[in-house]
């Protein structure tokens, strides 16, 4: 073997027989393929020749450029002196302290991402990030999948495609053999050993920047490799690589400084995938896997995904027989007797509250024609989103959930910046491109093209889509009734519907980034991808460029910063039946506010892909309802709002914070009329919370009417949106809405308030499956008794008190007539999470009474003592009204 050869082996091997012996031998038990493969695959012994190479070239440029003394300002404004070219961000961080430099995962130099031992080359400013920090934990989990393609190239010989953190970690993927070869669970002791490994010998993350075609040297041997140098690399220009270990991979990085920073790293599991994403590509092989700076963060995180996974409501509703879905109704659950039991508690449990709080409850009709959607919007924005069918030669289509909570954000030397945050008047561009060599954005204004300006919901609409204009590498676009123009392997453009575009899973498609990575490009040319790639709600919207990329999808970021992966009822189905209702007669200023309320059936035609459990499915019901009212009612309506909010969400036990958003740069109404709204929302917020306990999101409201957002916080501490507040100035207007005022001689025109506090009752149900985790509380059970009877004599006295209980008063109530034993029966009530089991036999029979074994008192599973028929009745009747959460009689 030649001397690069033997480095190779050095760097992954370092054999440490005595040490590493007894843990070969049981990965060789585990795995029925050594742990390295032998020989080493060639091209490692090519590609570090080549490296090395050129890194000595580098090497010396830098240490020929001329040193100046710089000037490093801190975040906490003071000031180091420094050289260029020598003095490096590790430098200034062990100037600070050891451990201090220890902790921090990369540096940010005049606010771009910077490798901590990487030279500063200027005046700059400088800032540390450790893993706690968003972007620290994508680089951290950037470079641990270095690590893992490190490793699988050991094993495997593999061909690597690429390699992105993602939101809970990172994964690779690649090709084994030409694709004859598949991972499997053996596999994954030897992978993470090689990665121990690699880790012990806190390998550095060595960057150099190569040319176009010093690149398509490099990687000649991996097709895969040659495929994005090709496409997404200009000729004439260059990129960088980096190396850790006997790895060498196409990358932007940034990265950790070294190996070593890595404490704990597990394989988690795998799966297969397509190239790009297109199933016409070949098929790799995906390993995913993750990875701490610290032990206890991994113990700690395999026990949250371990918790995770025993509270999936999809499990649990499969074992407590709730729901189940079906392939001839797809993303339609259907509800089972005891699941039902759920869905109408919940139902009539807000029914209830409305009546107490003046609503008035209506049924609207599930299907509408075209024209009514016209005038709401629907139809222009939604139409691919929506069911739609033609009777009697018109189109109707079923009322649609609408989410706006697209944000537009674009990628920068900054990381992602939302259109909002940049200084340029968006009003007045086509496209946005960032140019990595520039370090600047680019604004491009051109009459063909039309993207969807999300940060305000609105179209950016230009006079025509004359296609043939474009020379700048677009390859899609989107048109402001959805229709998409894809430029299909730099050939013509040709408009594809977007949903066609994704069933087909045609050969051209769409980028996306994942938003933790640094220009990771992502295709998601098919449906399957989109949720392995993470859920963007089944629809991305972005335009890709050679230098650069603009992207939006569907998220919200939460008042700590972090991205809430959920739909927004902003807009609602229903809210075009109430305007109709409204305007079904003539209305006076006393008849306001007018609060009506709708459990109305919704539907989205989701892609099935994105179908997931009941928390993303095609039909549904919201507890959907409207408030008109005057501007002065605005503040009381709120405040009853919250109030109905904080009483249903303290009855299930939820933490939750809220968000105001406020007037964006495209607005519709009055700026009087805004700024009033906004005054009596932040006046209701700081009554109902108190100043500063709310966040302020300025400019993040939609384009119609300012809005409250409301997170709510489970069991493990996992963020959902439910519940929203939204004002709508653009409704009564598109639907002309009137009332007489006060003076009789004029008309005035409501706002609209939407709200729901559930969201979907099926999304509420998902999410309090996995609160309670299956065992719910008394008053919401759907199995709250059963009777045990421990001989077949005393089963008619088991019955006689079903009968009570269920016609008398409306307990859930079962009898356990089978021919199991006592012990097994408890145990099989036990595991359906019944809330108490009565044991019933000579002394209860005797004295009208019963034995109770309570689900929540495990101490308490023994004989107890007998307590009246008539006294329990009273203690469930008591607890079922309270709605308490605890099971104590």
């Amino acid at each position: 073997m030649s001397d690069v050869a033997d480095k190779v082996e050095k760097l992954s091997v370092k054999d440490n027989k005595g040490q590493n012996k007894k843990k070969e031998k049981k990965q060789s038990q585990e795995s029925s393929s050594p742990l390295y493969l032998d020989p080493q695959p060639a091209f490692l012994e090519e590609r570090i020749k080549l490296f090395e190479e050129l890194k000595a070239k580098y090497d010396a440029e830098i240490a020929a450029k001329e040193k100046k003394p710089i000037k490093i300002t801190l975040k906490d404004g003071s000031v180091k002196e420094g050289t260029s070219y020598e003095t490096s961000p590790m430098d200034i961080a062990n100037s600070i302290g050891k451990s201090f430099a220890e902790r921090q995962v990369i540096s940010k130099v005049n606010g771009k991402l910077w490798d901590m031992p990487r030279p500063l080359e200027e005046d700059v400013t400088l800032e540390f990030l450790d893993f706690e920090h968003p972007e620290g934990k994508a680089v951290f989990w950037h470079s641990s999948a270095h690590i893992l393609g490190e490793s699988c190239e050991c094993h495997y010989g593999c061909h690597l495609s690429h390699g992105p953190p993602t939101d809970d970690g990172f994964f690779y993927d690649m090709s084994i053999n030409d694709g004859t070869t598949f991972v499997n669970q053996a596999d994954f002791g030897s992978l993470e050993t090689i990665a121990t490994k690699a880790i012990k010998e806190k390998q550095k993350f060595e960057r150099l920047e190569m040319t176009k075609e010093d690149l398509l040297k490099m990687f000649s041997y991996n097709k895969y490799k040659v495929q994005f140098i090709s496409d997404k690399i200009p000729d004439g220009t260059s990129t960088t690589v980096y190396r850790c270990g006997p790895l060498i991979d196409l990358c932007v990085g940034p990265h950790i400084p070294h190996s070593g920073r890595i404490k704990a790293f597990k394989v988690l599991k795998n799966s297969s995938s397509y190239f790009l994403g297109d199933a016409k590509n070949d098929s790799l092989q995906r390993v995913y896997g993750i990875s701490f700076p610290d032990k206890k963060l991994m113990t700690a995180h395999l026990q949250f995904l371990k918790e995770a996974s025993e509270r999936d409501h999809r499990k649990i509703g499969r074992e407590q027989e709730l729901f189940y879905f079906s392939d001839v109704s797809p993303g339609s659950a259907i509800w089972l007797p005891h699941g039902t039991r759920i869905y109408n508690t919940l139902v009539e449990t807000l029914r209830y509250e409305y009546r107490k709080r003046g609503y008035e409850e209506v049924i609207t009709p599930n299907m509408f024609s075209t024209k009514l959607w016209e005038t709401s919007g629907h139809w222009q924005n939604y139409k691919e989103n929506m069911f739609s069918f033609e009777v009697e030669k018109e189109t109707y289509g079923l009322k649609p959930m609408n989410c706006l909570s697209e944000d537009m954000r674009i990628q920068t030397d900054k990381g992602f910046k939302f259109l909002s945050e940049i200084e340029s008047n968006w009003k007045d561009v086509n496209f946005a491109t960032y140019d990595p060599e520039s370090k600047s954005i680019k604004y491009a204004k051109a009459s063909n093209f039309i993207v969807k300006d999300s940060a305000n919901h609105k179209m950016v609409e230009f006079a025509n889509y004359d296609i043939a204009q474009s020379d700048d590498g677009v390859s899609l676009l989107v048109t402001e009734d959805h229709d998409m123009y894809v430029q299909q392997n730099g050939g013509e453009f040709s408009k594809v519907p977007a949903r066609e575009l994704l069933q087909k899973e045609a050969e051209f498609g769409f980028l996306a980034v994942d938003e933790s990575s640094s220009f990771t490009k992502t295709s998601l040319n098919s449906k399957t991808e989109i949720k392995a790639v993470g859920d963007y709600n089944g629809r991305v919207w972005c335009v890709t460029v050679p230098t650069g990329l603009i992207i939006a999808h569907r998220v919200h970021r939460g008042a700590d910063g972090n991205v809430i992966r959920s739909s927004k009822p902003i807009v609602i189905g229903n809210c075009p039946g109430h305007c109709i209702l409204f305007k079904s007669r003539e209305r006076s200023y006393r008849e306001l506010p007018w609060r009506v309320a709708d459990f109305g059936v919704l539907h989205r035609n989701e892609f099935s892909g994105a179908l997931s459990g009941l928390t993303r499915v095609r039909r549904f019901q919201q507890d959907d309802a409207h408030i008109f009212c005057t501007p002065d009612q605005i503040g009381t309506e709120i405040a009853g709002v919250f109030d109905l909010l904080k009483k249903m969400y303290d009855i299930f036990g939820f933490e939750f914070k809220m968000e105001l958003s406020t007037r964006p740069e495209k607005y519709v109404g009055d700026i009087e009329t805004w700024n009033a709204a906004e005054k009596k929302l932040e006046g209701a917020l700081d009554e109902f919370l108190g100043k500063g306990k709310w966040e302020l999101n300025p400019g993040d409201g939609a384009f119609y009417g300012p809005k409250i957002d409301i997170m709510i916080s489970d069991a493990l501490r996992r963020w959902f949106q439910c519940a929203t507040i939204q004002l709508d100035f653009q409704l009564p207007s598109r639907f002309e809405l009137e009332y007489r005022s006060e003076s009789n001689s004029a008309t005035e025109r409501p706002v609209m308030i939407h709200r729901a506090i559930l969201g979907s009752v099926e999304r509420m149900t998902a999410i309090l499956t996995e609160h309670y985790k299956g065992k719910w509380p008394f008053w919401l059970s759907p199995r709250q008794i059963l009777i045990v009877p421990v001989s077949p004599k005393y089963y008619d006295y088991a019955e006689k008190l079903k009968k009570i209980f269920n016609d008398e008063h409306f307990f859930y109530c079962d009898v356990d007539v089978s021919g199991n034993t006592l012990p097994k029966k408890v145990r099989s009530g036990q595991l359906m999470q019944y809330n108490f089991i009565f044991i019933v036999g000579a002394e209860e029979e005797e004295n009208y009474g019963v034995n109770i074994r309570n689900r929540d008192i495990p101490e308490e599973q023994g004989k107890n003592p007998m307590v009246s028929v008539d006294s329990v009745i009273q203690s469930m009747l008591k607890l079922r009204e309270e709605k308490r959460s605890d099971n104590k009689l």
